[in-house]
């Protein structure tokens, strides 16, 4: 069990943090088998058994001792966010900063749990650019291979999360935005509990709490609480099932024509009309259009996140959508 104090100064600091280079490293080390593949990866358009097909010639081998199946990962490969939404170029930009003695010391710590010695393993990265050049050259590759076409979808699922978690906090305090959080996470007597095979207790010492929302970090929490990390809590999202490319069903396109059913079937999780439009092969005018319409009939509802504005069902539309896909599936032979 690790246990964090929260002062009321802690409280006034808890903040919302996204990081694209975060969910390329999750995102990799499931690829490499590091870890369980979660459901929600599969919904992302991934399956088991992707390895090759999916990393090509990236020669990610120079990175699997940086990946033990448990164990310490370098700190430096994910720099917490600074900020809610933060650029993967500005990330990579901090890996390639890193101070050459952190890094022997980081990478050495991970190697030695793969039974590789970490001196090879840095002059191996070294052969063409700087050890550090050489891991921002792969990890931008991997980004660009694994998750850069489908960053919308993922940044907005992931946004929907912050703006679901920051309403919570205004309603109800820290007890109310750890109520549905996570099961091995909870808030009791100012004290955040998160269940872990290893036992803690940290003072957040006025310094606040990252809350970070992950799609392939799913269904597992992680933990941070050492420097250079603000303490940090980063938990499954909320509707990674929504990313499922899903057709509508007959019934719901007869009622609503078949344009407008899968414009509704978009946003059984918050999209933005920009979202909608490129995963239906949409201009961004036609989406609104039926948004509107969508709108009126109180099958959607809107709601601005910072500069976007995204739409979601309303419990009609959700409900309408589910009696489609029971419809479609009973009269299925």
């Amino acid at each position: 069990m690790i246990r964090l104090f929260a002062s009321r100064e802690d409280l006034l600091r808890c903040r919302f943090g996204i990081s694209p280079l975060w969910e390329t490293v999750s995102a990799l080390r499931l690829v490499l088998g590091r870890t369980t593949l979660p459901s929600s990866a599969v919904v992302a358009g991934w399956g088991d058994g992707l390895v090759s097909s999916v990393l090509g010639d990236i020669d990610v081998e120079l990175l699997k001792p940086l990946f033990p199946r448990q164990g310490y990962v370098p700190d430096f490969l994910t720099p917490p966010p600074q900020a809610l939404e933060v650029d993967i170029e500005h990330e990579l930009q901090r890996v390639a900063r890193v101070p050459d003695e952190r890094f022997a010391a980081e990478v050495d710590r991970a190697a030695r749990q793969s039974g590789t010695c970490g001196k090879d393993l840095i002059r191996n990265l070294g052969t063409r650019r700087s050890p550090q050049e050489q891991v921002v050259h792969l990890l931008r590759s991997c980004w660009r291979r694994l998750l850069e076409a489908r960053w919308l979808d993922i940044r907005e699922l992931l946004l929907a999360d912050v703006s679901y978690r920051s309403r919570r906090l205004a309603q109800g305090g820290l007890a109310l935005l750890f109520e549905d959080l996570h099961a091995d996470v909870s808030w009791r007597d100012g004290e955040v509990h998160v269940r872990h095979p290893s036992s803690d207790t940290r003072s957040l010492a006025g310094s606040g709490l990252l809350l970070m929302p992950s799609l392939y970090n799913s269904p597992k929490v992680s933990v941070y609480v050492d420097e250079p990390w603000q303490s940090t809590i980063i938990y499954p999202v909320r509707g990674a099932g929504a990313l499922k490319r899903a057709v509508a069903g007959p019934a719901l396109g007869r009622l609503v024509g078949a344009a407008r059913a899968n414009v509704l079937r978009q946003v059984a999780a918050p999209k933005t009309t920009t979202g909608i439009a490129e995963v239906l092969a949409l201009s961004s005018a036609t989406v609104s259009f039926h948004l509107r319409a969508l709108l009126e009939a109180g099958l959607v509802e809107r709601e601005r996140v910072g500069r976007l504005v995204l739409y979601t069902q309303t419990p009609l539309g959700a409900a309408l959508v589910n009696a489609s896909d029971l419809n479609h599936v009973e009269s299925s032979p």
